[in-house]
Order: structure tokens, then sequence, then C-alpha cells
């Protein structure tokens, strides 16, 4: 999910859009979550 995360932020980026809230929104939750917390 979180590579997913990272090409919608760069093809974003790449298209002229400002993502800085969407990588804040995106370390809030992974702050929240955790690092380790995910499927394996």
């Amino acid at each position: 999910v979180l590579g997913v995360m990272k090409d919608v932020i760069r093809v974003g980026q790449a298209m002229g859009y400002t993502m800085e809230g969407c990588v804040s929104d995106l370390e809030c939750i992974i702050g929240q979550q955790g690092v380790d917390n995910g499927f394996r």
C-alpha cells in the first residue's frame, strides 16, 4: 500500500500538484499505526 501511495504522490507532483498535505497525512497515519504494524 505504501508503494502505491508513493506512486500517487510522484504522479501528482509530476502533474504539478502540491502533494504536501498528502505526504503529511501519510506520515500521520504511519505514526499512528506504527511502521512494524502491518501485514506480512
